[in-house]
């Protein structure tokens, strides 16, 4: 007696944990998931991560059963079909091969810099109708939480797909939510085509509360003269019940109404485009115009302001491109586009004055090129002594230069180095480099045809390094050879102004200037056979005060090559523990160039 009470109890457990199991194994919804796939102006790199996380998230959510990939590319494969260019029957074909439930594709577009929108499209197999088509915007930055929520999205729609009852119509009944109502009676109405009995009787209740609702909604727009919404809304009434005469009757009444309101607006919008007209203002006119033919008008006059305003639209544009033709140089590109707007708008006194300029300017442009070509031939024919002397302005504005100074110092003391008659030491000039930028005070004013002057101001920088050696050889048998140097390194930072004489090929400039200067003075005595030496030195600054004159050969308008001399003296005495006084005569050469567009 006791086991068969185990027995039962046995069986009791095993009864009720088959239907809980059954339960558990629920099948879930099988799933294609395909590749989004991008325009030519989506980055790759982009496709393929938004690919990979959108996958992720699907997988992520435990409600669909993923079909394996090999599977897919195998009905590719026999098929020859391009996944870029799948129809709604392929699709449905590949699903039921497949044997899946939802086919997911879509493509993924760059809208705006780092700004990308997904266009996902869930297929239901059994159908061929989309379950999910809302198109989803993100930018770079939200692209986890935007793939997260599409995911989350596509769930829900799948499982309204298969999990609507008429138990969740008539819930949402009880609330007098009609439109959710509606909507979950379309998909059960989709899932279960045969049970219309049912559901013809919850779609008559939801059409008459619906249109009730829309009715009351027409009522309250027609007071607030909102002829537009009311007219919407009646027609959505008579679309759920379009046998209702009350219905009919107020729709009457809002057309006559809108009628009414309509002819008035015309004329008001009529009288707004003459306004528009006389203030030139064509593209708020065209707007205005695109408006009534969106509300249906048939009136006549509507072509005829078109046509204008599209002409005189189109004219302005050809204006604004004449006038950055004339901007950019380009006389015969604007008169091309100055003669398309007056043939659009000829009576233009604006654009007429604006050709008669042009006009004007081409031709003189077109003599102008002509003469240069008759040069052009001309300086073609030219020896190459004839080239090297042709006239050539010339604009360059940076110099370099070597330079080899010769400076002349009086010695403060006594020293081992021979001095001239005047008791100064000439030292020799070693090495040097400049460096000057020079601007136009006065732009090139031409006198006759080979000659042209104008005046500049430069600034720039120098130094260099100058040496006198003196041997002195034992006055007795015995002595040692000794050599005396006395050297001087300067360093100048100057600026001043010129004139320029530019005559055939060659350019003469004179300038004053002023240079403040910073010396080091060495003075050594050294014996070589003893290997030893004595030095002494000092530095000082001044500030001087010079000329400078430079003869140049225009290679060409922007380059040359010159020769310079430049003499600088302090404007007061320089002393120190060496020297006294101070003069520099610079020899210079280099080339010069234009920088600049």
């Amino acid at each position: 007696m006791q086991f068969s009470k185990f027995k039962a109890i046995v069986l009791l457990l095993v009864i009720i944990a088959i239907p809980i199991a059954a339960i558990g194994q629920t099948q879930k919804p099988t799933l294609i998931v395909m590749q989004f796939f991008g325009d030519a102006s989506t980055d790759p790199a982009v496709i393929k991560q938004v690919n990979e996380i959108f996958e992720s998230n699907i997988i992520t959510t435990n409600y669909f059963l993923i079909k394996d990939r090999d599977s897919v590319l195998a009905w590719f494969s026999q098929t020859g079909l391009d996944p870029k260019k799948l129809t709604a029957d392929d699709i449905i074909n590949l699903a039921k091969t497949v044997k899946a439930d939802f086919v997911i594709t879509g493509t993924l577009t760059r809208t705006g810099s780092g700004i990308y929108t997904v266009n996902p499209r869930v297929t239901a197999a059994d159908t061929g109708r989309e379950v999910y088509s809302k198109p989803v915007t993100f930018s770079a930055d939200a692209l986890l939480k935007a793939l997260e929520d599409l995911a989350a999205k596509i769930v829900v729609a799948v499982r309204q797909r298969t999990d609507v009852t008429l138990a969740q119509v008539d819930a949402l009944i009880q609330i007098k939510d009609w439109q959710s109502a509606l909507n979950y009676l379309e998909i059960y109405e989709r899932i279960h085509p045969d049970d219309t009995q049912k559901t013809s009787a919850y779609r008559s209740i939801i059409y008459k509360a619906l249109g009730e609702q829309a009715f009351a909604d027409a009522k309250r727009a027609l007071d607030l003269s909102l002829f537009e919404s009311a007219r919407n809304s009646i027609g959505l009434a008579l679309k759920y019940e379009p046998d209702n005469i009350k219905y009919r009757e107020f729709s009457d009444l809002v057309e006559q109404q809108y009628s009414a309101m309509r002819q008035q607006t015309e004329a008001d919008i009529f009288k707004k485009l003459d306004e528009l007209r006389i203030r030139e203002q064509w593209e708020t006119g065209l707007a205005l115009l695109q408006y009534l033919e969106s509300t249906g008008s048939k009136n006549p006059k509507i072509a005829a302001y078109k046509e204008e305003f599209t002409k005189r639209s189109k004219a302005r544009t050809y204006y604004m491109e004449a006038q950055n033709n004339y901007l950019a140089g380009d006389f015969s590109g604007a008169v091309l586009n100055i003669e398309k707007a007056l043939e659009l708008y000829p009576d233009n006194e604006t654009y007429q004055k604006f050709r008669v300029k042009v006009v004007e300017l081409e031709r003189r442009d077109k003599a102008s090129r002509a003469q240069w070509g008759r040069y052009m031939e001309e300086a073609r024919s030219f020896s190459a002594a004839e080239l090297f002397l042709l006239y050539r302005k010339n604009i360059s504005n940076v110099f370099i230069a070597l330079d080899f100074p010769v400076i002349t110092v009086l010695p403060a003391q006594e020293l081992s180095i021979p001095v001239n008659d005047n008791g100064a030491v000439l030292l020799d000039p070693q090495f040097g480099l400049g460096a000057w930028f020079r601007g136009t005070i006065t732009s090139e004013y031409s006198i006759t045809s080979f000659l042209s002057i104008n005046a500049g101001w430069y600034s720039g920088i120098n130094f260099g390094y100058a040496l006198a050696e003196h041997a002195e050889t034992p006055y007795y048998s015995g002595g040692y050879y000794t050599l005396y140097q006395l050297g001087s390194f300067y360093f100048d930072i100057f600026g001043g102004a010129d004139a320029c004489l530019t005559v055939y090929g060659f350019s003469l400039t004179f300038g004053l200037e002023l240079a403040p200067s910073f010396y080091s003075v060495a003075y050594q005595k050294t014996v070589p056979y003893l290997d030893t030496s004595e030095k002494s030195s000092n530095g000082s600054a001044a500030f001087n005060g010079g000329y400078r004159l430079m003869l140049a050969w225009n290679m060409s308008e922007r380059s040359q090559l010159f020769v310079l001399a430049n003499y600088r003296v302090p404007l007061h005495a320089v002393s120190g523990s060496l020297i006294v006084g101070e003069k520099r005569l610079s020899l210079i050469a280099g080339y010069s160039f234009f920088w600049g567009k």
